[in-house]
């Protein structure tokens, strides 16, 4: 591949990033909120990280960082999380943390 078709296709590819991302996170010049969780996937969890994504809708913010370490859980629970996720008006960021912290199992999925 020439150079002019590797900057033509990483300049499409900018394009096309910038193209789907939410409009509201284009403008967003809200704070960036942060959930930490520590501990199983399961249906309470599920709903507290729904509320803070419609949460941090509603104060139209930056975006909601999950600060995640768990051994997993319940798929029934990871599913609610990533379709709400999925369907979020604020981009949602996963990020494993502290160190030595993992993402197993419903983890993964969610990550």
């Amino acid at each position: 591949m020439s150079r002019v078709s590797r900057i033509l296709v990483g300049v499409l590819l900018a394009a096309m990033l910038l193209w789907a991302c939410p409009p509201a996170a284009r403008g967003a010049t809200g704070e960036v909120y942060v959930v930490k969780v520590a501990g199983t996937i399961n249906p309470g969890l599920a709903e507290y990280l729904i509320r803070s994504m419609e949460q941090a809708s509603r104060e139209e913010a930056a975006c909601l960082v999950i600060q995640l370490d768990t051994p997993g859980g319940l798929a029934l629970s990871m599913r609610s999380i990533v379709l709400a996720m999925l369907s979020s008006q604020v981009p949602v960021v996963v990020y494993v943390s502290p160190s030595g912290a993992r993402a197993a199992s419903a983890g993964v999925m969610i990550t």
